[in-house]
């Protein structure tokens, strides 16, 4: 008895603990960029928001594969949102993105359920909404600066959060069934970014990460090419997530997350 009440409580902490981390990590970062270099540059900042169209894959616990296509998403879309924020002095940033994902899926149809010897007709009513929250926050050190490009190491922390809810009505039978299931995890992350100015119009910018935490294992990559105006950018690219997770995530085995988005920036 004495164990499984060790164990319950050790799976207790460790959300808490990964969140104390996470508050550990933003206020070393925010110390760091405070105490920096002193130099004569000057804090910049960039604001982005994306039309990001995803595919989404992935494997549930009873180990069926699951796959929602980009039309798919569109079709049962209810709001979307990615945006990405950045402060920058000299040598050191402070980078931010939030995504946010929401579908419904309604299905009806004809059926027989089995009673006995007998099989009964009926009509069953399937309602699923599905709700994302992804959220990266990571300070990075500028370790190379060329002519046109830079290379920065970075490093911070990764949420994920998926709320799935499930409705199933049946005409023969009294009520409805609802099934309501959340889960979160916490991930440190280290990686690359850069940047490319290809020529005075166009410039190319890139960034992977890899982490883990509640998650077996989680990486990011994404890519993509902008054109200068004079008020900011035009951007298009491609931006895929992974998911491994452990047995104590419920909702899902493995997640994918990826496809192209495009989007405007704005520096100030």
């Amino acid at each position: 008895m004495g164990s499984n009440h060790d164990e319950k409580g050790l799976r207790h902490m460790e959300p808490v603990a990964c969140r104390e981390l996470y508050r550990i990590l933003v206020c070393v970062c925010l110390f760091l960029f405070s105490v920096g270099p002193v130099t004569a540059g000057e804090w910049e900042y960039k604001a982005e928001v994306y039309l990001y169209m995803p595919e989404i894959e992935g494997t549930l616990p009873t180990g069926r594969d699951i796959k929602i296509s980009v039309d798919d998403l569109f079709d049962n879309l209810d709001m979307t949102f990615l945006g990405v924020f950045q402060a920058q002095k000299d040598d050191w940033a402070l980078v931010s993105d939030i995504q946010y994902l929401k579908l419904s899926f309604d299905e009806a149809g004809d059926t027989t359920l089995p009673v006995g010897p007998l099989s009964i007709p009926t009509q069953v009513d399937i309602g699923v909404d599905l709700e994302g929250w992804w959220v990266n926050l990571a300070g990075a050190y500028r370790v190379y600066q060329g002519k046109n490009f830079d290379v920065q190491l970075l490093a911070g922390a990764r949420y994920m959060s998926l709320d799935a809810e499930a409705e199933l009505d049946v005409s023969i039978l009294p009520g409805q069934v609802v099934v309501d299931e959340k889960d979160d995890v916490w991930d440190a992350i280290v990686g690359v970014r850069g940047l490319w100015d290809i020529n005075e119009k166009w410039w190319m910018s890139y960034r992977f990460d890899v982490g883990s935490g509640d998650s077996d294992k989680t990486w990011n990559a994404a890519a993509q090419f902008a054109y200068k105006y004079d008020w900011g950018s035009l951007s298009f690219g491609y931006r895929h997530q992974h998911y491994d997770f452990d047995s104590d995530f419920k909702l899902m085995k493995d997640l994918d997350v990826g496809g192209p988005f495009i989007g405007a920036a704005w520096q100030f």
